[in-house]
């Protein structure tokens, strides 16, 4: 749950839909949207200067699980999806 809610706190800040966010780490909207209200009202911001001070690690680790996590499009197989999202397309 702590790691489902960091998530949520750094894909808010880098600007990621909310349908994006509860779709893809599988959480309530109420989960994100008391997020980021708390976001938006000066929230986490320690945690958020504690992550730009470690030179973004866990930021790559966490937009590379992003990407994994996200679902396909409905056209696509899972396979399909990851092989386009190697080649970059």
């Amino acid at each position: 749950m702590f790691s489902k809610r960091l998530a949520i706190i750094l894909l808010l800040n880098r600007g990621v839909s909310h349908y994006a966010i509860w779709n893809a780490l599988n959480v309530s909207p109420s989960t994100v949207e008391r997020i980021a209200k708390r976001l938006d009202r000066g929230g986490y911001i320690e945690i958020l200067k504690l992550l730009k001070e470690d030179g973004g690690k866990l930021l790559k680790v966490l937009e590379a699980l992003f990407e994994i996590l996200t679902p396909p499009p409905y056209h696509l197989s899972r396979a399909k999806f990851i092989e386009a999202k190697r080649k970059g397309r």
